[in-house]
């Protein structure tokens, strides 16, 4: 009893259960492509599909798809796709895409990894297929060996035992008719077998009776003799009863002989044993007393031995000890010098940082009056050339007439003289014409000093001017007067040495003058100097330094590591150096000729 439902009504809930059925699926556009415009069957026209592919846009849909990656699976795919070109079904999907990836050589014109998706292009799909195939095919070609080897054992085998059944049924086959073979041919001597076996019984029994009768025989001839040795032993008891007392006596008398004759033999070798016995007593007490004194003899060279073994050790542990003092003391001397030596060269560095510091300043110092020099004499030789130009330009005008009208006569030579260029030296600036003070002599640049363009300049102007400053040329005159002291040495030169030492020769009596100069601590000849071979440590433990100071050699050692400062604090003792031993390295002689 509802009302019936109107035409609407309906129409709008086909329209709703249509629309849910669109949403729950995924659409699918289809193009449909006409192979021929014939509308027959079994034909195709390339051109027309083509041109409708490019029409429809499928190619360009094909080309974008290509651009990018078209081929997308997932690592768990891929790895169940792909996993025997890696050969590891262990590994984690993402290692065995990396895998691949690194054994194919891919890049990124090839595929990339992604987080969780293979992104692959055309291809990398048909590099990846081919490898697959490649492995596929090497299972495969395994796999079929496998089974061709499987075949061929089992045909083997069913060929084996085909032989043994053939074999088996050959000897059942063959098994009657030898069974039967021997029996026809045991029925041919049949005959001959049962006559050879009667013969055989018969002798057999006729051997039986003649063995019968001879142990018959044997038996009577036995109990023959039996009887006769009964008798016969019978009468030989009787005889040996008859004459037993007989022969008792004969053998006392022969045991009595023998035991005689026995008890000498018996005396004769107790006596010869009693002698050979005090002879062997006597040897013994020889051989002890041999004994003895071969043994106080070896005990005596034993002793003799000991005692030279001992004196020898102890020489040989003597001799040790002064070779260890003796390396004891050259490691000493050797750690000694090799501290002086470095307390030398550090000395030695800071005279040499001090002497290129002084030198420095000095340099510094002079280069600093040289450049005050040279900045006088340019500011003289800028008045001198200003003075000069002023002269010339008073020159260049007439003097001037008294007017009482009060005009100036004009100078007919006053419009050339204006047009004329004034001469100035190059670089000089122009200074007032009032300035009109003399100016004193320029003196020598030094040649180490650099000089500036503009002094340069004014050297060039000054030394055009050398007649009126005598001092100009100092240079050729300092390399001058160099030259002649090369040539005349002073009275500290060589040549004045040795000629003083003619003049002492002269004086001398004998014609012969030795000479021992005073050797400076530096010189490497000085005994002091830790650089001669022949150095020997002072006694005090204290070295001597180039200076002529002393330092403890402990402090030097406990600064070995140290810098400058570290070492400023060291005790020095300043007193006469103690001189080392002459005799190790004599002082050099020189002959007075």
């Amino acid at each position: 009893g509802g009302k019936p439902k109107t035409v609407g009504q309906v129409f709008k809930e086909q329209v709703g259960l249509l629309m849910d059925l669109i949403n729950s699926t995924n659409p699918h556009w289809i193009r449909c492509v006409k192979p021929h415009p014939a509308k027959k069957p079994l034909m195709f026209d390339g051109l027309t599909t083509m041109k409708q592919l490019a029409s429809s846009g499928v190619l360009g849909t094909v080309k974008i798809r290509k651009a990018g990656y078209p081929i997308r699976m997932n690592y768990k795919s891929f790895k169940v796709r792909y996993k025997v070109i890696v050969g590891d079904p262990t590994a984690e999907p993402k290692a065995v895409a990396e895998q691949a990836f690194k054994m194919l050589g891919f890049d990124k014109t090839k595929g990339q990894l992604g987080v969780t998706i293979v992104f692959l292009k055309t291809e990398g799909y048909v590099a990846l297929e081919s490898a697959k195939k490649e492995k596929l095919k090497v299972f495969a070609l395994r796999m079929l060996t496998t089974a061709h080897m499987h075949i061929a054992r089992k045909v083997v085998a069913c060929q084996k035992r085909v032989s043994y059944v053939v074999l088996i049924q050959q000897f059942l086959r063959n098994k009657p008719s030898e069974v039967e073979w021997r029996r026809r041919q045991y029925k041919l001597v049949e005959a001959d077998i049962l006559e050879a076996t009667r013969h055989l019984l018969n002798g057999v029994k006729q051997e039986e009776a003649e063995r019968a009768a001879v142990v018959k025989q044997e038996d009577e001839e036995y109990q023959l003799i039996m009887t006769e040795m009964a008798e016969t032993m019978k009468e030989v008891i009787a005889e040996w009863h008859r004459t037993k007392p007989q022969r008792d006596a004969a053998a006392r008398q022969r045991l009595d002989e023998e035991e005689e004759e026995a008890r000498g033999v018996q005396d004769s070798e107790e006596l010869a044993a009693w002698e050979q016995l005090l002879n062997a007593a006597r040897a013994s007490a020889e051989e002890a007393e041999d004994l003895q004194y071969e043994r106080e003899e070896r005990e005596q060279w034993e002793r003799e031995n000991y005692e030279r073994l001992e004196a020898e050790r102890l020489a040989k542990l003597e001799e040790a000890r002064q070779t260890a003092e003796r390396e004891a003391e050259l490691l000493e001397i050797e750690r000694l010098r090799k501290i002086a030596l470095a307390a030398w060269n550090e000395h030695h560095k800071h005279d040499s940082q001090r002497r290129s510091a002084r030198l420095q300043e000095s340099r510094r110092r002079e280069e600093a009056n040289q450049t005050r020099a040279v900045d006088a004499a340019c500011s003289r030789t800028l008045k001198i050339t200003e003075r000069r130009q002023i002269a010339n330009q008073r020159l260049a005008y007439p003097k001037a007439t008294f007017d009482p009208r009060g005009r100036t006569p004009p100078c007919p030579s006053t419009s050339t003289t204006l047009k004329t260029p004034v001469p100035q030296a190059v670089g000089v600036p122009h200074l007032s014409p009032r300035i009109s003070s003399p100016a004193p002599p320029f003196p020598p640049a030094s040649p180490t000093s650099p000089r500036s363009p503009a002094r340069s300049v004014a050297f060039s102007a000054v030394g055009s001017l050398s007649p009126d400053f005598p001092h100009a040329n100092a240079m050729e005159m300092k390399k001058t007067r160099l030259a002649q002291a090369r040539l005349t040495p002073q009275t500290n030169s060589s040549l004045d040495m040795v000629a003083r030492l003619k003049a002492l020769k002269d004086g001398c009596k004998d014609g012969r003058l030795i000479i021992s100069p005073k050797i400076s601590l530096k010189d490497p000849r000085n005994p002091e100097n830790p650089n001669n071979p022949y150095w020997v440590p002072p006694t005090d433990q204290h070295i001597i330094m180039p200076d002529g100071t002393a330092v403890a050699a402990d402090d030097l050692s406990l600064h070995e590591d140290e810098g400058p400062a570290g070492r400023s604090g060291r005790r020095r003792r300043r007193g006469p150096c103690s001189p080392g031993p002459q005799s190790l390295m004599p002082p050099p002689s020189f002959d007075a000729k």
